[in-house]
C-alpha cells in the first residue's frame, strides 16, 4: 500500500467497521503503508480477503470522487489567480498607458 496517496488512506481507514464490514471479522486499518491485521483464525481467511477486495473496490470509488473534487478545486484556484493577475496587469498598463478598452481575458480584439 505504499505510495497510495493519503485521501486514499483516509477513506479506507474512514469506512472500515461501518455497516458494510461482516461482523465478527477484525478490523483492519492501513498505517505506513500496511494493513494491520490482529488475530484472524485461519477459517476466516477467505472471508477476510474478500471484504477486503469489497473495501478496496469501495474505497477506489471514493478516492476517486475526491481526487476529483480535489482536481477540480486546483483548477478553480488557478483560474482565479490567473483572472487576479491579468486584472492587477491590466491596471498596471491602464495607469501606465492609458485603458485599452478591454475589459477582461476574454475579450479578443478582431
Amino acid at each position: 500500500m505504499r505510495g497510495a496517496p493519503d485521501y486514499w488512506a483516509d477513506a479506507f481507514n474512514r469506512e472500515l467497521g461501518g455497516p458494510g464490514w461482516p461482523p465478527g471479522l477484525p478490523i483492519p486499518t492501513l498505517d505506513d503503508g500496511r494493513i494491520e491485521i490482529v488475530r484472524l483464525p485461519v477459517e476466516e481467511i477467505r472471508r477476510y480477503v474478500e471484504a477486503l477486495r469489497e473495501c478496496f473496490a469501495f474505497t477506489n470509488r471514493q478516492a476517486e470522487r475526491r481526487r476529483l473534487e480535489a482536481e477540480a478545486r486546483r483548477n478553480e484556484l488557478a483560474a482565479r489567480r490567473f483572472d487576479d493577475e491579468f486584472k492587477k496587469a491590466q491596471r498596471f498598463l491602464d495607469a501606465e498607458f492609458g485603458p485599452s478598452g478591454s475589459t477582461g481575458p476574454d475579450e479578443r480584439s478582431t
